[in-house]
């Protein structure tokens, strides 16, 4: 074999490939010292080198290469940033050849630059380079975060168990025991050597996530050789009760082992995506910086480890929900949370419900990658789905690069997404007590149907435990104050008022939560929240008593259903687990 240990200037390549070289009892070869003179002269000058330089270069490498693989294999450090040069270098061995890419931010490799002394390659440079740079999706992946050591051990062990770890079934299903298997891999490759480990969990929103098994199991494997912390990720949600986290997480993990996130006051800022990327990504209706912030607990606990655990499934404001998500919003501070929720509002939740890449997953991934990508996390992503009736687990995925989310997300589409014939002129949604308890998130029943509803059709959302609008009771007073009109009332709502212009991802919850008169929306409550009170907000009324009879849970079937009067119904016992939209109106990534 042939490692070749790929980056920019200044992530260690060659500091890194001697000392994996000596591990492994091969030669250790430096791709700068294969240059030609010309090339060495135009990087001496701070010029960059064009693909005709280059290529040259690279194939020179190449062929050696062969040589180096037929006397037992070698390490060679090489920027290869491109796809098209890692080609170039693969041509000849093929399977015989593995990447190994150090990643880290640019802010952490500029601080590494500007210490080193006698390298041609200048610290102007870099900007170019991570310009220029494609990251792999194939390659063994490790954060330059940790100490030399720590890296090369993170390699050794990627090269003896493949890691990213991405597990389907979708025939028999992924049991809890094979689930334990995965996470035991995961475990002896990311987290065998780990003192203070920090993870990141849904709260009691993503229950039937998985996410608290996962935790758990890794709480209890690694309990003894590691201080383990517990922060969910809230965003804008109250903490978890006592009894929450003993319902998905299990009783024996200790309370003071979870942190609450405090998203005002919490938060530190890592860098920001500039006004004019958001202008870009907004289509040019909005004209500001927006924060790359997370809990401040990220950047000081010394973590070893941070595992971010989290299902993904089709959402109303990013296209597909956790990854970067679940780090720059689920522990994010108001400037993100606000700007990236209005983002996706203003550009338009059809055009993002369901899709992978949107803009604000590029800007959560861009600033994730620009800014915090030293950090050494991992990310466990499920995704579940329906079988015979019931959620299962479907898929496991494991890994810290973006490849691990499109590959979790190709999953979730296929098994969440609802495309219907024909529009519905009746849905009938149940918002399940222990996880909806506001319309900050009953109104997935909105925002997972919106596609699929008909012109003048109806909405019912059986709501059996409202009782209140915002999770947040600042938000709450905002709800009640501007209720769920039409988008352009909104709209203009935050042009005219201030304290809304300053809490942007609730006048972005209002646009997700409104019809804009197309079809009509009738909740029912129980009796936390007075008929006057939904009214107010602008939905029609009925309580929950009088339509469970009329449309009794316990015998309707998820999808259509011909009710005793011969009225047609479609209905969902859980909006957060799909996304319903006539095969019309939803339009492929």
């Amino acid at each position: 074999m042939i490692y070749v240990v790929m980056g920019v200037s200044g992530c260690g390549k060659s500091s890194i490939g001697q000392l994996l070289s000596a591990e492994l009892g091969v030669p250790f070869y430096d791709g700068d010292d294969f240059h030609s003179p010309e090339n060495v002269a135009k990087m001496s000058n701070s010029i960059p080198l064009t693909d005709e330089d280059r290529f040259p270069w690279l194939q020179s490498l190449a062929e050696a290469m062969v040589n180096w693989n037929q006397t037992g294999g070698a390490v060679l450090a090489c920027s290869a940033l491109k796809q098209k040069y890692r080609d170039i270098l693969a041509s000849t061995l093929a399977e015989q050849v593995r990447f190994v890419y150090l990643k880290g931010s640019q802010a952490l490799i500029g601080e590494r630059l500007g210490a080193r002394k006698g390298h041609f390659m200048s610290n102007d440079l870099l900007t170019s380079q991570f310009e220029t740079l494609e990251e792999p999706d194939n390659a063994i992946q490790v954060s330059i975060a940790s100490n030399p050591n720590e890296i090369v051990s993170n390699i050794l062990q990627s090269i003896c168990m493949p890691y990213p770890i991405h597990k389907v079934d979708t025939e028999q299903t992924i049991s809890d025991k094979q689930l334990e298997n995965i996470l035991d891999q995961f475990i002896e490759i990311k987290a065998k050597s780990a003192k203070r480990i920090l993870i990141l969990p849904p709260d009691i929103t993503r229950f039937y996530s998985k996410a608290g098994f996962i935790s758990a199991y890794l709480y209890q494997q690694l309990k003894d050789k590691a201080e383990i912390y517990f922060l969910p990720a809230l965003g804008t949600h109250d903490p978890m009760s006592d009894s929450e986290i003993d319902a998905m997480f299990g009783p024996d993990i200790p309370k003071s082992l979870f942190l609450p996130h405090k998203w005002r006051t919490d938060v530190k800022k890592f860098g920001e995506i500039t006004s004019e990327r958001m202008l870009e990504l907004s289509e040019g209706k909005l004209d500001y910086t927006m924060d790359v912030a997370a809990n401040k607990l990220l950047d000081e606990g010394n973590w070893d480890l941070i595992v971010s655990v989290g299902q993904i499934v089709p959402h109303e404001v990013i296209g597909m929900a956790n990854y970067t998500k679940n780090i720059l919003v689920g522990t994010g501070g108001s400037d993100t949370i606000h700007k990236s929720h209005f983002l996706g509002a203003v550009y338009g939740m059809e055009r993002i419900m369901g899709r992978i890449q949107t803009p604000v997953r590029k800007a959560l991934n861009e600033g994730y990658d620009q800014y915090l990508s030293h950090f050494p996390i991992e990310f466990i992503l499920t995704v579940l789905g329906k079988k015979d009736d019931e959620l299962k687990l479907q898929g496991v995925f494991c890994g810290a690069g973006e490849d691990t989310y499109t590959e979790a997300c190709k999953l979730s589409q296929k098994l969440n997404l609802n495309l219907l014939e024909k529009p519905i002129k009746k849905a009938v949604v149940y918002l399940e007590p222990s996880e909806f308890k506001t319309t900050w998130l009953g109104n997935k029943a909105i925002y997972r149907t919106r596609m699929a509803m008909a012109d003048k059709g109806e909405l019912i959302i059986l709501a059996p435990a409202l009782h209140r609008f915002g999770e947040d009771m600042e938000i709450d007073g905002l709800i009640r104050k501007f209720g769920y009109k039409t988008t352009d009332e909104t709209l203009q709502a935050v042009k005219s008022d201030e304290q809304l212009a300053n809490n942007l991802s609730a006048a972005a919850h209002l646009i997700h939560g409104t019809a804009d008169d197309r079809f009509n929306i009738t909740y029912c409550p129980g009796d936390g929240v007075t008929k006057a009170e939904i009214e107010s907000v602008n939905y029609k009324y009925a309580h929950y008593d009088e339509m469970i009879q009329k449309y009794p849970i316990d015998k309707l079937a998820n999808g259509w259903n011909i009710m005793p009067d011969g009225e047609e119904i479609f209905y969902v016992s859980n909006p957060a687990l799909g996304l319903w939209s006539t095969k019309a109106g939803f339009k492929e990534d």
